[in-house]
């Protein structure tokens, strides 16, 4: 919102009280001003009228203004409740100078910051030197133009947030729900409040309201910087809107990125036309950072063994379809049974059948992928009906890890290798024969490596040791025996289609920052990584004729340090596993599990029966179960405890190769398997 000066605000009710037309002089003598002072406002009113649908005409030497009569019944009432200047500190000023800068989507020059504050050019352009130091700070730009005016250069979303803290830090909770309080019509004395227009910042009120999320602030102070937010968001996006936000860890903000859909399609088809992915990142990380509870949750709470089962299936069923591993996608599972079992145990986390432009154009670019995340909803989810918004956004699921495979470039390999270039074209020819994935394979000498850049490798391998080498690699025979090859097409088998950043990471570009605090976080969750570990057995049970019995007898090997109350524990178990199966598909395993207070701490172990048990699998086959899994968890987990845990549930059910071993390895295979999911949690380098 533009704010008025008196002498602007004269003019344009000079201009309303003669609708045929007003001439020039008589503006002059009205507003003791020369003819080139009312030139030079005609122009610094142009953005603001543009923005009211209005214009200055001039006919025959007569300045009216063109428009509907609407438009200017509007502008009548605004020029009415736009009170006078309001004296501001110096502080204050530079911050209002800021605000306007960042809100506008023109330049703005400094005759008009001056006219709006109510000081001199002078005192404007001094002020603009620190505003300019202090905005560079966050990379943001002040781009200066003579004749043209200043103009913020920067990311968006910077840009975006400068503003919201900036409003934050001048306006006062009390006085901002009092003015949006559809029962009072007073206005506010407040330049910070009427820089956004009040009907814009009632509607984001509405929103939140009806997407249930304002009520879950944790302060007021919350809630107006959230409303702050999205209504700088809905005006911004009327000329540029984000792209692209890249959130720092994309696996929590799913939950929020529904949110943030659900916020957006309170408001109209205009805006709704300019969502992007971007955009509904840009608002889902902040519903996250204000930590508003949505309902977060994590294997300790509701994880559901069915949908997990369901999503591997739905994944399997898509794979086939379009003739596209999806199955490779780690994440993508992941990301779907977190998504999944939110959208089927809350009814708050529903979408609304909204057409949303976003969502609507990922189905007509992916028509054939969008048919088969429809029939495989249907099929495999065929309780519950899925709206098409609620369709369309797990598409965007499949949609991103498809187009994220395709521009991937295939895996490339370099093999260091001393002992010539026979042993190195042995090496080569088996990959390219065993690893089809492999496309590209390059043979190096060890004298070459300064002149190589590991970083355009997915994978390393050498067949002798590189003490200093800073990147991870492998360890092969220069004949490249069969268990290692079965180690190497293991390692393929966790890459999505192309490059796993995570597999090299440079140390050089760690840097040093919170060095000893991200030491103490990696030591505490390699000692919690180690204590589930080290608990984890295979242990034979008595045969007993139901699974009751089969937990009491189980129960009671499991120290009292671990579990408090058996009882309760088991009558949960019981409660879970009669609410849905437990049974794992065509194996001979169950996965029985369940959180309480009475938990003290993560648990898991294998326990194998020394007499089938008949149970029923997830998807209602009758089964004949060999092995117990028992998984228990204290309420509440930590966060760390929860991935942990879903680690471990999402490797006996996603994986086939997995499975395999949980249902007939032995305990130090079971756990060597643990310990490699385990691993990709710690932020921790290490070479073989």
């Amino acid at each position: 919102m533009i704010l008025l000066s008196d002498r602007q605000k004269k003019i344009l009710r000079e201009l309303w009280n003669n609708p045929d037309g007003i001439q020039m002089n008589t503006l002059e003598d009205a507003l003791k001003i020369s003819r080139r002072t009312v030139y030079r406002e005609f122009s610094e009113l142009k953005l603001y009228l543009s923005e009211h649908g209005l214009k200055i005409e001039n006919n025959a030497a007569l300045y009216f203004l063109e428009g509907t009569a609407a438009a200017k019944t509007k502008l009548a009432a605004e020029l009415n409740t736009q009170k006078g200047d309001t004296a501001l500190t110096t502080k204050q000023r530079q911050a209002a100078i800021v605000c306007l800068l960042l809100l506008n989507h023109e330049p703005v020059k400094i005759f008009s910051l001056a006219v709006s504050l109510g000081v001199s050019e002078g005192t404007i352009q001094r002020d603009l030197k620190r505003v300019s130091k202090a905005l560079s700070s966050y990379q943001i730009k002040l781009d200066a133009k003579k004749a043209v005016g200043i103009q913020v250069v920067g990311e968006e979303a910077q840009r975006r947030l400068i503003l919201c803290g900036t409003l934050t830090n001048e306006i006062n909770e009390y006085e901002f729900f009092e003015y949006l309080d559809a029962n009072n019509h007073k206005q506010t004395q407040s330049f910070f409040l009427r820089l956004l227009p009040k009907d814009v910042l009632q509607r984001c009120v509405v929103a939140l309201e009806e997407a249930q999320i304002a009520s879950r602030a944790r302060s007021d102070m919350q809630e107006v910087q959230l409303v702050l937010m999205i209504a700088i968001s809905l005006i911004r996006m009327k000329k540029v809107v984000i792209k692209k936000y890249a959130a720092v860890d994309q696996e929590k903000i799913f939950q929020y990125r529904q949110r943030a859909l659900e916020i957006f399609t309170k408001f109209s088809a205009q805006i709704k036309e300019k969502i992007t992915t971007g955009e509904v990142d840009f608002i889902a990380v902040q519903l996250q950072g204000l930590d508003y509870h949505l309902g977060v949750s994590g294997w300790a709470d509701n994880y559901d063994l069915q949908v997990s089962y369901n999503v591997k299936q739905l994944i399997q069923l898509i794979s086939a379809e379009i003739h596209w591993n999806f199955g490779l996608d780690q994440d993508l599972f992941s990301r779907l049974v977190r998504h999944m079992t939110l959208l089927l145990h809350s009814d708050s986390a529903r979408l609304p059948n909204a057409r949303i432009e976003i969502l609507n154009s990922v189905g007509q670019q992916y028509p054939e992928l969008y048919n088969a995340v429809k029939k495989g909803l249907h099929e495999i989810f065929s309780k519950y009906s899925f709206s098409e918004t609620e369709a369309q956004l797990i598409l965007l699921y499949f949609a991103n890890s498809y187009s994220s495979g395709q521009t991937r470039r295939q895996l490339r390999a370099l093999i260091v290798c001393p002992n010539g270039i026979g042993t190195a074209s042995i090496l080569k020819g088996r990959l390219h024969k065993e690893i089809p994935a492999i496309a590209a394979i390059r043979i190096a000498k060890v004298s070459q490596l300064n002149e190589l850049d590991p970083a355009e490798y997915d994978l390393i391998l050498s067949t002798l040791d590189l003490p200093g080498f800073d990147w991870k690699y492998y360890i092969v025979s220069p004949l490249l025996l069969d268990d290692e090859l079965e180690r190497i097409k293991a390692l393929i088998s966790k890459y999505t289609v192309g490059r796993q950043h995570q597999l090299n990471v440079q140390k050089q570009n760690t840097g040093f920052a919170q060095g000893q605090q991200r030491l103490d976080e990696m030591f505490a969750r390699l000692k919690a990584s180690k204590e589930l570990l080290s608990r984890i057995k295979v242990t034979q049970v008595a045969a007993a004729p139901e699974l009751e019995t089969v937990l009491e007898l189980i129960l009671e090997k499991i120290p009292t340090q671990i579990i408090t109350d058996r009882v309760k524990v088991r009558h949960e178990m019981i409660a879970r596993a009669e609410l849905a199966p437990v049974g794992i598909p065509d194996t001979g395993i169950a996965l029985v599990h369940t959180t309480d207070e009475s938990v003290k701490r993560p648990f898991f172990s294998v326990y194998q029966l020394a007499r089938p048990l008949e149970m029923l699998a997830m998807d209602q086959t009758p089964l004949e179960v060999v092995r117990v899994m028992l998984m228990v968890g204290p309420a509440p987990m930590s966060d760390f405890q929860n991935i942990l845990m879903g680690l471990i549930s999402s490797a006996i059910v996603m994986n086939s190769n997995n499975t395999h071993v949980f249902e007939e390895g032995t305990e130090e295979q079971i756990k060597d398997l643990i310990a490699t999911q385990f691993m990709d949690q710690i932020d921790f380098k290490r070479k073989r």
